[in-house]
């Protein structure tokens, strides 16, 4: 069933609000792409580059400290660190293992 085509709080049809709330969200995204412009200018700059890396560097250790509160986050972070630590260990298991090979043949 569909409604009256009118819209019951603003008493205009249903196609002029659509046709406003398009307009409303292309100027938002317009003003939000603006702002993205304005810090990518920013954040190029040495000041900002130092500021970025600042705010990763609080974000990084709220996380953490966040994650290590939360009993089920702490574990998926050790695991994610086990597992990580196994990776480094096995590259460094081939690379040794290449080595060997390349040097039996030379």
């Amino acid at each position: 069933m569909r409604g009256t085509g009118v819209d019951p709080v603003t008493g205009r049809p249903n196609e002029e609000k659509r046709g406003r709330n398009a307009e409303e969200a292309e100027a938002e995204h317009l003003k939000r792409l603006e702002a993205k412009a304005a810090l990518a200018g920013f954040t190029e700059t040495s000041e900002g580059k130092i500021f970025v890396d600042l705010v990763r560097e609080r974000f990084t250790t709220r996380v953490e400290a966040l994650a290590m509160a939360d009993p089920e986050a702490s574990v998926l972070l050790s695991l994610l660190n086990e597992m990580g630590l196994k990776e480094r260990q096995a590259a460094s298991a081939a690379e040794e293992l290449a080595g060997r090979r390349f040097l039996k043949r030379t």
